[in-house]
Order: structure tokens, then C-alpha cells, then sequence
């Protein structure tokens, strides 16, 4: 049985690129990275919609949809921040709020990982949750990003 809780986590991934450059491929190239693990529906693809209010949500051809988060603000270029939902099938019920900020680092970017969960949450999501959007920024935007360069 879940308690409710505060899940608090913070991950930072390094990219060998530029912060604009890791900018547009996470809010405009985000279909040619996002690993399909990560989606619920079958076929599906992910979709940003770049705007206060817009979704990050998935689509599939069948015409289903899922939405993961909400776009509360951005800054172009150094954050973008998300309110979501924690399914009870995903290890819910819970509020999500992600902030994911891009600060130049060395020669490249450091993508700051800010995520905050509230609610009761199950122990085997508090263990996927603390992997991943670290596993989505490392393995999927970062691999390629710098397979770009």
C-alpha cells in the first residue's frame, strides 16, 4: 500500500553540445529520440506541443492519446517546466511537477533533471521514477545529440 509522500529528484546529465542545439532537439526533434519504452500506448509517438498549455503526449495512428504533462513556462533555450499526472496504473495517484533546465557546462550543455512528486506513491514506481528521466535525457536526447556532432 502506497503513503502518501514527497518524492523529490535531481539528476544532471552532460551534453557534448551547445545549450540551443539541445534545445531544439528536445522541443522540436523530440519524435527522433524519445525511447518507445516509455510510452503506454501501442505504436505511438511522442509529441510536444511548445507553448504555455501544450502537451507532452503520445498519439498513435488508431487515434489514442496520452497525456504525460502540461507545460506550465519556458524560457527558450534555458528551461522548460511540466505539472503531470501519475496515473494509478503507473504508481499513482500523484502530481508531477518537472522542471528541466539547460545551463552551458564546459563546451556543452548540463541538462538539470528538478523533479518533484507528490502523492502516494508505490514503492516499485519510486524506483523507475528516480531512473527515468535520467534514462530518457542520457540514453535518448544525449545519445542523439552528440551522434549529431
Amino acid at each position: 500500500m502506497a503513503t502518501m509522500n514527497a518524492l523529490h529528484i535531481e539528476n544532471q546529465v552532460p551534453i557534448n553540445a551547445k545549450p540551443d542545439v539541445v534545445w531544439k532537439a528536445f522541443t522540436q526533434e523530440i519524435q527522433n529520440w524519445w525511447a518507445p519504452q516509455f510510452n503506454a500506448l501501442d505504436n505511438s509517438r511522442i509529441n510536444l506541443e511548445l507553448r504555455t498549455g501544450g502537451r507532452l503526449y503520445e498519439s498513435n495512428p488508431a487515434g489514442a492519446e496520452n497525456l504525460w504533462f502540461t507545460i506550465t513556462s519556458f524560457y527558450p533555450g534555458n528551461f522548460i517546466e511540466f505539472v503531470g499526472n501519475l496515473k494509478p496504473q503507473y504508481g499513482g495517484p500523484a502530481t508531477d511537477m518537472l522542471k528541466l533546465t539547460f545551463h552551458p557546462y564546459k563546451n556543452g550543455t548540463l541538462v538539470h533533471i528538478d523533479d518533484h512528486i507528490y502523492g502516494p506513491v508505490s514503492e516499485g514506481a519510486r524506483q523507475f521514477l528516480g531512473q527515468g528521466w535520467l534514462m530518457i535525457i542520457s540514453a535518448g536526447l544525449k545519445a542523439y545529440v552528440e551522434s549529431k556532432n
